[in-house]
């Protein structure tokens, strides 16, 4: 009797999607905080120059001055806030479809001689 057992199983496919699940929700969390980061920048910057007062021609050379401060205007953090969204979807993109399925084919064929 003669036994054969062809069989492929992807289990390298099954880490592979365990894997990109995991860099998915590293960089969902890392988008979520970059978000945060520049939309509370952006918040204090305007409300600095709120404070600050004087004319709109003034606070505009303000926030091309990168003199002081950390050189930054508001449309830089408005630009990494959304960079932040943008990781956020691929970041999500990654958990929805780094989950992958599992396929396993096998031949399982016996002969009597």
């Amino acid at each position: 009797m003669s036994s054969t057992n062809s069989g492929s199983t992807t289990g390298n496919s099954a880490g592979e999607g365990a894997g990109n699940a995991i860099k998915g929700i590293f960089n969902t969390a890392h988008g979520a905080g970059e978000t945060i980061r520049g939309n509370i920048n952006s918040f204090l910057d305007q409300g600095g120059e709120a404070l600050a007062g004087g004319s709109s021609d003034e606070q505009a050379a303000r926030q091309s001055s990168t003199t002081g401060g950390s050189g930054q205007t508001t449309q830089d953090h408005d630009s990494v806030a959304q960079n932040g969204l943008q990781e956020i979807k691929n970041g999500l993109n990654q958990l929805g479809g780094g989950s992958g399925s599992t396929t396993s084919s096998s031949t399982n064929n016996t002969t009597a001689s």
